[in-house]
């Protein structure tokens, strides 16, 4: 059961002091799309690189091209990858689909935006276009999950400096979370953060129920086992924002940032949101 709880004003000049007013709104978060994404390995591939000079036999594993592969029985000077030849991906859970590799049943993939299950071997057949694959029972859960985009904006009234010119300036913080929510379920685990094109860190989702913090998945259901309570999550990304203008002329501005982040469930199924500091 879930019951996602309201969005809107939080607060309007919800704390001040002596020099400034701070406003707090949320609203719905534009830049998210359903379709679902394979998260980025939590665990580096521990196996040798590949060696065309090297003698393999069933069961070995190696990297190449960033997979890890697996030997079905001796092979040398043969580059993994093609269906039919001496390897297969070792693990298939929760990858996006290729035609290069075999899969068995109950692999899971993710293609044009869904997670497949398969319904029995198979090897080269499109998912969607064929009964070897089945859409997957948690395509409807993750999609429907909802983001929330959280603003403060602090301003002080402007002032004279020793020059006379009017100063002003304004800051602030924008961040992006889950929608609170009534739940017995918690569905995300953990996300990746990439930020102006290059990857960042990678952490678990963080909550509040019932004044208990809590990280990641099991953590988190482990605290609903008397069922559903008030979900709040913490912000998964979050950046500052503001400026100084002097007669009306900006002379600083915090510098802009764009990116994304894939939040994800225990086996690497993901919702993709973009940020951007400069547009909403």
């Amino acid at each position: 059961m879930k019951i996602q709880i309201a969005i809107g004003i939080v607060a309007t000049m919800a704390f001040s002091n002596a020099s400034a007013t701070c406003a707090i709104l949320e609203s719905p978060l534009g830049k998210i799309s359903t379709d679902l994404v394979a998260g980025k390995s939590q665990q580096p591939l521990l196996a040798p690189e590949w060696q065309s000079n090297a003698v393999y036999v069933a069961g070995d594993q190696v990297q190449f091209e960033n997979k890890l592969y697996q030997a079905r029985w001796w092979s040398k000077n043969e580059k993994p990858g093609p269906v039919w030849g001496s390897w297969e991906l070792a693990a298939q859970d929760n990858v996006a689909w290729s035609s290069f590799s075999t899969y068995q049943l109950d692999d899971k993939v993710i293609f044009d935006g869904k997670v497949y299950r398969a319904q029995y071997w198979n090897a080269n057949e499109r998912p969607g276009e064929s009964g070897a694959w089945k859409l997957d029972d948690s395509n409807a859960t993750l999609k429907n999950a909802q983001f929330v985009r959280s603003e403060t904006d602090c301003g002080a009234p402007p002032y004279q400096d020793e020059l006379g010119r009017e100063v002003m300036i304004r800051s602030g913080s924008v961040g992006v979370e889950l929608q609170s929510e009534i739940t017995d379920s918690i569905i995300f685990d953990h996300f990746y953060l990439y930020r102006n094109g290059e990857f960042q860190y990678s952490r678990k989702i963080e909550a509040s129920i019932q004044n208990n913090w809590c990280k990641g998945q099991d953590e988190c259901q482990a605290l609903l086992e008397q069922g559903a309570q008030n979900v709040t999550y913490l912000p998964i990304y979050m950046y500052n924002t503001g400026f100084k203008s002097v007669d009306g002329v900006v002379v600083e501005r915090t510098a802009p940032e764009k990116g994304y982040a894939d939040v994800c469930t225990k086996d690497n199924i993901c919702r993709r949101f973009e940020f951007d500091s400069e547009n909403r």
